[in-house]
């Protein structure tokens, strides 16, 4: 993971703060507009559904990542990693809940 193990801890609120604005971002987005063809249970799973899709935002931090400290701070790449974690748990975990 590349990732410094003393800046988990210290980047663990911006982790579950950029996971709950991920979270929220990916299920209004894809949701509401599903919302037009689907019933409100079935577009909530499809929102529920594309959460854990944060990889791509992980490779683009670790590329401007290897710019330096100035261009990512350890403790953001940290948190980016800790918001790739917690969608690829937690998703799983809401759309059981809610199908």
């Amino acid at each position: 993971m590349q990732v410094d193990p003393g800046a988990f801890f210290p980047s663990m609120d911006m982790g579950v703060l950029l996971f709950a604005v991920a979270a929220l971002g990916r299920v209004i987005g894809v949701a509401g507009p599903a919302l037009l063809l689907l019933g409100q249970t079935d577009a909530m799973i499809l929102g529920i559904r594309r959460i854990p899709r944060t990889e791509m935002a992980l490779v683009v931090v670790y590329q401007c990542s290897q710019l330096g400290e100035n261009a990512v701070p350890r403790e953001v790449f940290a948190g980016m990693v800790i918001v790739s974690i917690f969608t690829s748990i937690a998703a799983p975990c809401f759309a059981l809940a809610a199908g």
